[in-house]
């Protein structure tokens, strides 16, 4: 497993293109794998594959204006991307199988999204059950290219509290 599915990728993409955060386009997709590679091998519509998408922005009648303000409090203000996606999955009885691929874009392209940082969506991502969360990011001796790294909910949890020097992360 070096990637997740070409797919998910480009569904979290086309997500995070209607972002209206002028600070950070970010979207996700979650999918569940294993019904995937069933659904193509049996001929099944590509929008079955996936079980919620959602990009990062404010909530209905709030604008992001781009403004020093509006950066300094995005991560209070908006509703992420993972939020959005995990409330599009829950009418699911089971999301214990899903994976959630997050992207960041520049220009239509996915880019180097950086470490798990949202002690938030980490949280949401562990407590709802997801099987794990796949990221675009720059691995950590920086000599290499960016690249697609897969994280259980329970370690990107953790990578997350220690990202946030948040204290308590359990083993």
């Amino acid at each position: 497993m070096n990637a997740p599915p070409e797919y998910a990728i480009d569904t979290a993409r086309r997500a995070a293109l209607e972002s209206p955060c002028q600070k950070s386009k970010r979207g996700v997709a979650l999918f569940n794998r294993e019904t995937a590679d069933l659904i193509v091998r049996n001929g099944g519509m590509y929008r079955t594959m996936i079980a919620g998408t959602g990009f990062n922005g404010p909530p209905p009648g709030f604008i992001c204006d781009g403004s020093e303000a509006c950066r300094a409090d995005c991560g209070k203000f908006c509703v992420h991307a993972e939020v959005r996606g995990i409330r599009a999955a829950g009418i699911l009885d089971d999301v214990g199988d899903l994976e959630l691929v997050h992207v960041k874009v520049v220009g239509g392209l996915v880019v180097d999204s950086g470490p798990p940082s949202c002690w938030q969506c980490s949280r949401e991502v562990l407590d709802v059950g997801l099987r794990g969360v796949w990221l675009f990011e720059q691995p950590v001796d920086r000599t290499a290219a960016p690249g697609w790294r897969y994280y259980t909910a329970h370690d990107f949890h953790c990578a997350t509290l220690m990202h946030c020097g948040i204290a308590g992360v359990p083993a």
